[in-house]
């Protein structure tokens, strides 16, 4: 269980949350470690702050097409693809309630002042949690 080092990574290192996660696994899912946070900067705060889907779900997506993902239109594997992505966006969606920045953190990080306003309020402290628990249920699904 390596949902602590996601944790680490976002809330110590202050990688965004879907650099957190392609750090914490995407050596291990085959992804060269040198573009790992490349990878997923733009993610971040929901595709560059503008609230909308979680970076966190962007980068289980990614590395679930990594394990699970076709290499072939016909080699059979869309089918267990789909199957995890989807469970992923499900028990995130049961988790948290939302599958977008905007609605998980109830602010507007493309707005400067609600961004300040959010930080300062400890809301990286709440992402720092979701990053854990998307952790690990990546974790259980990659492992599954």
């Amino acid at each position: 269980m390596r949902e602590q080092e996601a944790f680490d990574n976002f809330q110590n290192k202050n990688f965004n949350c879907c650099e957190s996660l392609l750090l914490t696994y995407g050596a291990e899912a085959g992804l060269p470690e040198d573009i790992l946070p490349k990878l997923g900067t733009g993610f971040g705060g929901g595709y560059a702050h503008q609230g909308l889907i979680c970076g966190a779900l962007n980068a289980a997506t990614i590395l679930l097409n990594v394990k699970y993902g076709r290499e072939q239109v016909d080699d059979g594997k869309i089918e267990k693809n789909f199957e995890k992505v989807k469970e992923f966006y499900k028990l995130f969606k049961d988790d948290f309630g939302s599958l977008y920045c905007k609605g998980i953190t109830k602010t507007n990080f493309a707005d400067d002042e609600k961004f300040k306003e959010w930080l300062a309020a400890g809301g990286r402290d709440e992402c720092a949690e979701l990053v854990k628990k998307s952790a690990l249920i990546y974790e259980s699904l990659s492992n599954s």
